[in-house]
């Protein structure tokens, strides 16, 4: 037999094993507000009785894991995966799950870990050219919203939640866990409502260095994150 002949032998032989054995998924993440698709520009209202206009959403997530019933996890291709909303409200996440099993939940980081704070220039999702880089000392920015807001008494009535930091104190790095409900959909929603429902526009509306502010604001940013 020829090497031609035994080399695609051996393909024919694992085939089944490379492809059969896995299952494309897709994670559909959908920017809320009150359990509705948000529409960037649009008018909303809080519980602290602010009317808002989100205009810009960029967040990073990381680490992203399954875990399955029997213990196992898998970890998707992409360790670092940058949500970029700002004319469309949905955006897809697309890996191959091995395990036939359905997932128990899913654990993921909201936010860039240590390493590439301090790696200098990279690329891809994390390509300083993204608009999520402060510099060295500060490095990545987590999750940024934008818009405006009656309710703030700054330049053309605008806030700016840039939130970050990865330094001991300052470490504004989140990991949440979701479980999968029966019958899931396969979306994770993050609804904005939830967390300005915490604050105040009026008192609280311009966070762009990490510190204690980023800190809180990074604890309420995980409530607004749940699986369909």
């Amino acid at each position: 037999m020829s090497k031609i002949s035994i080399i695609v032998s051996l393909v024919i032989c694992f085939f089944p094993f490379l492809f059969f054995g896995q299952q494309k998924v897709n994670i559909t993440v959908q920017l809320d507000y009150n359990h509705q698709p948000l529409e960037f520009g649009k008018s909303y209202f809080s519980k602290q009785k602010d009317s808002l206009r989100v205009t810009q959403f960029k967040c990073y997530l990381s680490n992203v894991k399954l875990h399955f019933k029997d213990g196992s996890t898998q970890a998707i291709d992409k360790k670092y995966i940058l949500i970029a909303l700002d004319s469309a409200a949905t955006q897809k996440i697309d890996f191959y799950q091995s395990n036939p099993l359905l997932p128990d939940y899913l654990e993921c980081s909201i936010g860039i870990d240590s390493i590439p704070n301090t790696q200098g220039a990279l690329s891809n999702e994390l390509d300083v050219q993204n608009g999520m880089y402060w510099a060295w000392q500060s490095g990545f920015i987590n999750w940024k919203i934008e818009g405006t807001s009656s309710s703030c008494a700054t330049h053309k009535q605008h806030y700016t939640f840039h939130v970050g930091g990865y330094k001991a104190k300052q470490n504004a790095l989140r990991t949440i866990r979701l479980p999968f409900p029966q019958n899931a959909k396969n979306i994770l929603h993050i609804d904005l409502a939830a967390f300005f429902n915490e604050i105040s526009l009026k008192t609280t509306h311009t966070i762009q260095i990490p510190g204690d502010a980023a800190m809180l604001l990074a604890n309420l940013f995980t409530k607004s994150f749940w699986l369909e």
